[in-house]
């Protein structure tokens, strides 16, 4: 962490991912608990990646698997299921900022938002749309998450552009199912 501030612990546990999803595991984990382990919001929120009771709930019962609350206080658990958890959302989201919003506004706040109009052809497209985001926090965490993403991305050696980013935001075919 001296070199920069962008840390990348854990890798172990993250050998078997494209680098694009690690780019896209670091910039959540960063955000949610500064990768801390024990981290637990006033939510209930667990863990690294901060996952939810209930979704911990229902991706045992998915996985087949017996998980206790406390399990995702271990980085190898928590970040097996927030693996799992963004290859579902990846089924339906296709761009880092929407990940981020589905992340922690829920895949229905964005569905939502998206069939309003949101990151529709426009002058101010999509800064507008995302300044209109309704929950704020969520508008708040896309921006940072997607700022965390460009810059592991550039950590792991990968061309990206944040312009080319905010460019695809408003082709649904680069984005998302939904519209």
């Amino acid at each position: 962490f001296k070199t920069h501030g962008y840390i990348m612990p854990y890798q172990e546990y993250l050998n078997d991912i494209t680098s694009d999803d690690k780019a896209l595991i670091y910039a959540i984990m960063r955000q949610e608990s500064n990768f801390i382990p024990a981290a637990l919001s006033r939510s209930f929120a667990l863990g690294l990646m901060q996952m939810m009771p209930f979704l911990v709930d229902a991706m045992s019962k998915d996985m087949k698997l017996k998980t206790e609350y406390s399990d995702m206080f271990k980085p190898e658990v928590n970040i097996k299921y927030a693996i799992r958890h963004l290859e579902w959302m990846k089924k339906s989201l296709y761009h880092p900022l929407f990940m981020a919003y589905a992340y922690n506004g829920g895949m229905g706040f964005l569905r939502k938002h998206l069939k309003q109009g949101a990151f529709s052809i426009g002058a101010y497209e999509p800064f507008l749309s995302m300044e209109l985001m309704s929950n704020s926090q969520s508008r708040e965490y896309g921006k940072k998450v997607l700022a965390n993403y460009v810059m592991y991305k550039k950590i792991l050696g990968e061309d990206v552009s944040i312009i080319h980013l905010f460019q695809t935001l408003k082709d649904p075919k680069k984005t998302d199912r939904f519209r």
